[in-house]
């Protein structure tokens, strides 16, 4: 009831909608609403709507790469000048140096392709359609040529390029590519509610923001829809909240990874955080 209070206080003063899960080794599993998933229709929010999770999807990622790992088909310590073409490797700093395992720590010094102002600004704007730009392009116009903000490995730097090149690289090893790659791992934990890089064909939310910072609530959710099937390895994924949860339950159980790979994930870095 005091969860409930909070959430309501919440969505009265300021949020559209919320949705919270806990689980507890007593109670077992809650999940509480509050507000709308459509301000416009008045629909209330209900605990299987399905949302877009952001980066929390470069979990999910790192998942596929940790089962690749298992498979035998790349190695942590591999370096990625040996997946990726000769046009990126040359125009990132220290790129020859990097490591799988650098950038899934975040640890590579690559700046984040996503925190460029004129990334931002001409999106926000609606000067650059997604659907017109590349991901190669993408670093070449909001990377490339950018310092790096460390030696690899000495330090942690939270970038969405190491995701996006992580993704790239999974293209260039399983034949079906990483979104189908992905897919299919969601898949088999019968997560059928779960998606990568597309719609959910209902059940969806919508998305607002304040951009004007006029303290009125924008739909944006065009927007949202069209970066969460636009971004690969750094986002994508929508799910409804239980399906979240348990995926990260699997994953902490052993039963999607073996406990050697579970064991690296869950490895802090012990470099300099910023």
């Amino acid at each position: 009831r005091k969860i409930q209070k909070y959430l309501d206080q919440a969505t009265r003063e300021k949020l559209a909608g919320v949705i919270v899960y806990i689980k507890s080794p007593k109670l077992g599993e809650w999940v509480g609403t509050s507000g709308y998933s459509s301000i416009e229709s008045k629909s209330p929010m209900q605990k299987d709507n399905i949302l877009s999770i952001a980066s929390i999807g470069k979990m999910y990622n790192a998942v596929a790469v940790m089962k690749l790992v298992e498979e035998g088909r790349i190695r942590l310590d591999d370096k990625i000048a040996s997946y990726l073409p000769a046009e990126i490797i040359d125009n990132l700093p220290n790129a020859q140096e990097v490591t799988i395992r650098n950038l899934l720590g975040h640890t590579s010094g690559f700046a984040s392709y996503e925190f460029d102002p004129d990334l931002n600004s001409l999106y926000l704007s609606g000067q650059l359609k997604l659907d017109t730009l590349s991901h190669e392009n993408a670093l070449k116009r909001y990377v490339y040529g950018k310092a790096s903000m460390n030696k690899p490995g000495t330090e942690f730097h939270y970038s969405s390029t190491n995701y996006m090149l992580l993704a790239m690289i999974v293209d260039k090893i399983v034949p079906e590519g990483h979104t189908d790659y992905l897919r299919k791992l969601i898949s088999r934990l019968g997560l059928t509610n779960t998606y990568y890089r597309q719609t959910p064909l209902q059940k969806n939310v919508n998305y607002y923001g304040d951009l004007n910072q006029d303290d009125t609530l924008e739909n944006l959710t065009n927007q949202a829809f069209e970066t969460t099937n636009w971004f690969i390895g750094d986002d994508g994924v929508y799910a409804p909240i239980e399906e979240a949860a348990h995926f990260i339950q699997y994953l902490m159980q052993g039963s999607i990874l073996t406990q050697q790979s579970l064991n690296e994930m869950k490895t802090g870095n012990t470099v300099k955080v910023d």
